[in-house]
């Protein structure tokens, strides 16, 4: 039976904490070898989706486990401790991301190749970035250059109902309301959110 102090709260955010607190602790952490064996276990950058704030969210924990023994010798009980690594493991991806998108634009030959290698790169990082379509403009012509996350039939035919006309007439970032709804599948999303390692 789980029961907690008040830092370990946040992590179950307001949806979750009611719930927790008696209930069976071994359904959320991985218990079983410790209470069965005696083995302390310690996990780093474990990945979990928690729906803790309405939604269903990305996280990362840091977590140890060890044996609680009575006086017969016997398991008596578990002792966790849990620390969040979500912001950082998020961090790191991103900036992996974002460092490998500037070696790839400084080694690149033209604008078009930036493009293309820069898809093929956010297609490996399905979890910050489900899909990407990415056009060139000459004069009144769209060019697509380079997709990520769609197949190239559904990449083709997707800028008829994107606002670019309106983006260039704006000169700047416009939010559009689900123009698209592209066919990316969502375990493809939650693979490409497992941690990579430097």
């Amino acid at each position: 039976i789980e029961f907690y102090n008040d830092a370990y709260r946040p992590v179950l955010g307001p949806s979750q904490h009611s719930r927790a607190m008696g209930a069976r602790a071994a359904e959320l952490w991985p218990l079983q070898s410790v209470l069965s064996a005696g083995h302390a276990s310690d996990h780093r950058d474990s990945f979990m989706l928690l729906h803790r704030n309405g939604f269903e969210e990305e996280t990362y924990f840091d977590h140890a486990h060890c044996p609680l023994y009575a006086d017969d010798g016997q398991i008596a009980g578990v002792f966790s401790t849990i620390q969040e690594t979500t912001v950082r493991v998020l961090s790191e991806r991103r900036l992996r991301t974002l460092k490998t998108l500037a070696e790839q634009a400084a080694a690149a030959h033209d604008v078009a190749s930036v493009y293309r290698e820069g898809a093929r790169l956010l297609h490996n990082n399905a979890a910050d970035i489900p899909y990407c379509l990415v056009y060139g403009v000459d004069v009144r012509r769209y060019e697509l250059l380079g997709s990520a996350g769609v197949d190239a039939e559904f990449a083709r035919a997707a800028h008829a109902r994107l606002p670019l006309t309106q983006v260039l007439a704006a000169g700047r970032p416009l939010l559009a309301d689900n123009p698209v709804e592209p066919p990316v599948p969502e375990q493809a999303q939650r693979a490409g959110r497992k941690p990579k390692r430097m």
